[in-house]
């Protein structure tokens, strides 16, 4: 057993056989204050609204966004589409911050959640296609003295490395997804679970986690030469000719959408956290123009060659000959979307975040990008991805 969860179980034995009360708020203020600061959400015909963009937009785009937003219950939600480097559309609804009465627009940056996997597999096809990076390299020919055979940038792009996910912890308010730990680096970073043993043999099964990103970022960094966030500026955002997103850090790009819970129609502000410690994994912010037109470069060529695209895309297979569960490749989901009775193939990622939910779709066959946005927490990111498809009905072929 690892020192960190040594500690752990130390700290939750003090919690429930005799911790003050002092350290039972800390622990469980998310709990303890649940039920307090709850205000009316107010949607409905009052909601500002902001159309920059409407080249391809559907003829009821508008009226198609409001029934989204009513049906998420999101105090803010902003779409964008992109295609051969132009953006089609871009549109939002409602308040980036309800309290300021500050409505959301197309600049507005949102946290993005898992969506940072996504941006993150790009860096990797491009140092890959330069040479500086191979995907079935032991990871301690980057990281010298990493512990654990078997673990490679592969497998760790794919969630099949071993490596786990958000536990219970030593911060407030005790489990690591709403930590408010402050990392300057992603090699501090790394303390968080580089000792924790493997929950299986590499590449033996599938499962879905953060750390195996931010383990990757410190590879990336490695093969690179550059901290992460300076070779994602050069390698990827700049190639692309975007300022709009990149890492969440105190200092740099911030999300200006504040974020909230919301409850039936109730919503209060969203408990604040430091995501430092999983920029590759779940640490990004952007705004929806921006992810769009990063998907229509990723998609033309512009930041790798197709046989990459290809290969990040592509499913990863378990050893028994099946895809696993999530149809998941290096960064990418891939799934067949039913629409006029045909099969459309796309790519995607969804991202959960406190106080906010993304969603970045892809569609090589049509060369679409979009991009979705909203300010408010969700456990999972599908009811944002159901609301796209139904935005973008009418502009995939032909309607």
């Amino acid at each position: 057993m690892t020192r960190r969860r040594l500690l752990v179980g130390l700290f939750l034995s003090v919690l429930v056989f005799g911790g003050t009360g002092y350290a039972l708020h800390g622990a469980f203020e998310r709990v303890l204050t649940w039920t307090l600061d709850w205000k009316p959400l107010e949607l409905g015909a009052a909601q500002p609204s902001s159309r920059t963009v409407a080249v391809a937009a559907p003829v009821d785009g508008t009226e198609r966004l409001k029934r989204a937003q009513l049906a998420l219950l999101a105090p803010s939600l902003t779409v964008a589409v992109a295609r051969d480097g132009a953006v089609l559309w871009t549109e939002s609804l409602g308040f980036a911050d309800v309290e300021a009465r500050a409505p959301a627009n197309e600049n507005t940056v949102y946290r993005l959640g898992s969506v940072s996997k996504a941006v993150t597999s790009l860096l990797a096809g491009r140092l890959f296609e330069q040479g500086k990076f191979e995907w079935d390299a032991p990871v301690s020919k980057y990281l010298p003295g990493y512990p654990h055979a078997g673990v490679t940038p592969r497998r760790l792009a794919s969630h099949q490395a071993g490596l786990r996910h958000y536990e219970m912890c030593l911060c407030f308010p005790a489990w690591e997804y709403y930590s408010r730990a402050s990392y300057s680096s992603v090699k501090e970073s790394l303390e968080v679970f580089i000792e924790d043993p493997l929950i299986f043999e590499p590449g033996t099964q599938f499962k879905y986690s953060s750390y195996g990103y931010v383990l990757l970022s410190a590879v990336l960094e490695s093969a690179g030469g550059a901290d992460f966030d300076s070779l994602l500026r050069r390698e990827v955002f700049d190639v692309a000719r975007l300022k709009g997103v990149g890492l969440e850090r105190k200092g740099g790009l911030q999300p200006d959408a504040r974020g909230y819970e919301v409850e039936g129609e109730r919503y209060k502000p969203a408990d604040a956290v430091d995501n430092s410690g999983k920029w590759a994994g779940g640490g990004m912010v952007g705004t929806p123009r921006d992810l769009a037109l990063l998907g229509s470069a990723f998609l033309s060529d512009g930041l790798v060659k197709p046989a990459t695209r290809e290969l990040l895309f592509t499913p990863g297979v378990l050893p028994d000959g099946t895809t696993n569960p999530y149809g998941y490749g290096l960064g990418w989901r891939r799934f067949k979307w039913k629409h006029n009775g045909r099969e459309v193939v796309a790519h995607h990622h969804g991202g959960a975040a406190v106080g906010s939910t993304f969603f970045w779709l892809l569609i090589p066959e049509e060369r679409l990008s979009i991009a979705i946005a909203m300010n408010r927490s969700m456990e999972q990111a599908w009811p944002l991805a159901e609301q796209a498809l139904e935005l973008i009905a009418p502009i995939v072929g032909g309607g």
